[in-house]
This record gives structure tokens, C-alpha cells and sequence, in this order.
């Protein structure tokens, strides 16, 4: 995809994440390029870099990274989780004890029963 319509998109799709992901061929350079225009949309955006199989990043590339509006580098697919998820986990609103027991309504005029669901 054109690096204009990826960021058309971005803007489009009102992200509150963005991950660019770097496999070779592509290069740091690339990531960078990304994350400047990326950030351009919005400075509240949170900018995931993921260098997969990567594992050895040197400071200075790490903070050129940051400096083009990366707001977190990382290597894995469970690193980048392990820095998401507890985010994402604030922000969303938990459901009241009354939502959570009883049955659910399903379309079609259905319901299911179900438990108390424990919550992290």
C-alpha cells in the first residue's frame, strides 16, 4: 500500500494504536519514515514499533526511533501484548455484578444463561 493511502487509512480507521511492524527487507529507516508521518496525525497516537527477530537494537537506534515518534520498540509478539494489554485494560469500563449473572439476550429472540464471569 502507498505510504499516502496507509496514512489516509490510519486517519480513517480513528486508531487509538498504530504497530508498524520491520521485517526484512524493510529497514529502520522505513520505521522511521512511518512513525514521523504516522505522528503527524495525531500526537496522542500510541506508535508500536515491532522489530521482529531483532533482538539486539542498539541504544542509538532505539532513541532515533523514539525521536521519530515511536512510543514503544519491541521484539516479540508477546512483548508488544505485555505492553498493550495493561493499557487497554484501564481503559475499558467494567460491567456491573447485575450484567454478569443472569442470562444474555441473543439475537433471535434467544438467551443464554450465564455465570459470573471473574474479572481480572
Amino acid at each position: 500500500m502507498p505510504l499516502g493511502e496507509l496514512v489516509a487509512w490510519v486517519r480513517k480507521a480513528k486508531a487509538d494504536v498504530v504497530c508498524i511492524s520491520v521485517v526484512p527487507p524493510s529497514t529502520l529507516i522505513h520505521a522511521r519514515y512511518l512513525c514521523v508521518k504516522i505522528r503527524a496525525l495525531s500526537a496522542s497516537l500510541k506508535i508500536v514499533v515491532g522489530l521482529w527477530g531483532r533482538p539486539d537494537l542498539s541504544p542509538e537506534n532505539a532513541a532515533a526511533l523514539r525521536d521519530s515518534g515511536a512510543d514503544e520498540i519491541v521484539t516479540s509478539l508477546a512483548e508488544a501484548i505485555g505492553r498493550l494489554i495493561p493499557q487497554a485494560k484501564k481503559d475499558v469500563p467494567v460491567p456491573s455484578d447485575e450484567l454478569l449473572s443472569g442470562s444474555t439476550p441473543i439475537p433471535g429472540g434467544l438467551s443464554l444463561p450465564i455465570n459470573k464471569i471473574p474479572l481480572p
